[in-house]
């Protein structure tokens, strides 16, 4: 639509709404009717802009539909998402132990997780002590150590899928089970995996050379840090706040290595 067939009725309009009744001068009256005559063309221009845009709607309406069905499925992922993080940080009784290795099995099989069984990773007792220990993913060899109440994970920054994570969490809970916060209640797979993704969070946005990422390469999961969050970790382990200019200053730090 022309801008200059709206702004000449509109401040026509105001002085109007302003002023009152106006006494117009025949020369003024042939001003409005010339205006009046292009704002007419102007509405029969519009309306078949609208009858045109209908149209193109129309013709395209399958695939609106099927953008409109995509983005509700990116919506329900994102639900998903949020939900599984949610309940990764509520605390279970050990009896359900056995259902928590069947949901992370069917966990893996739908979030393309590569694992599907605790049984897969292979963990191993290298010095038969119960204390030293192996296990296979990816391809590759992870170290882990056990003590009492404390599974520590080397190099866990390298395993990045939740499913997995939370399959290798059940794997570890049934060699050795780890007690919750409070000392009395067992630590789940899945909140195990919840603490696991925080280092894994916390590693990737430090910068190289900084203590505490080289300490977030590794996980150790505890009855601590069992539900904390990474501002949580952060301040327990600074004794500073996590605010969003130090998480910024982070960033361009990573930005210019």
């Amino acid at each position: 639509m022309n801008k200059r067939y709206i702004i000449a009725p509109l401040i026509l309009a105001l002085s109007l709404t302003a002023c009152g009744s106006l006494t117009l001068t025949d020369s003024q009256k042939e001003t409005v009717a010339t205006l009046d005559n292009k704002l007419e063309q102007t509405v029969t221009e519009a309306a078949q802009q609208l009858e045109e845009s209908a149209a193109a709607i129309s013709d395209h309406k399958d695939e609106i539909k099927e953008q409109i069905k995509d983005a509700e499925e990116v919506a329900k992922e994102a639900i998903a998402a949020s939900s599984a993080l949610n309940n990764a940080s509520e605390a279970e009784s050990p009896d359900a132990d056995d259902t928590n290795a069947e949901a992370s099995a069917e966990t893996a099989s739908t979030s393309g997780g590569i694992l599907s069984s605790p049984a897969d990773i292979a963990l191993t007792d290298t010095d038969g002590k119960g204390v030293n220990y192996t296990f296979i993913y990816d391809g590759e060899t992870f170290t882990a150590v056990y003590k009492p109440d404390n599974w520590r994970i080397y190099d866990s920054y390298r395993v990045t899928s939740e499913a997995d994570i939370t399959i290798i969490c059940q794997a570890l809970i049934d060699e050795h089970p780890v007690h919750g916060k409070d000392l009395v209640s067992y630590r789940t797979a899945d909140d195990m995996a919840y603490e696991w993704l925080v280092h894994n969070t916390a590693y990737e946005l430090l910068p190289d050379g900084d203590d505490l990422k080289a300490h977030a390469k590794d996980v150790d999961l505890d009855p601590k840090d069992q539900g904390r969050t990474l501002e949580e970790i952060y301040k327990d382990r600074t004794g500073k706040e996590l605010t969003m200019d130090t998480i910024m200053e982070y960033m361009q730090q990573n930005i210019g290595e």
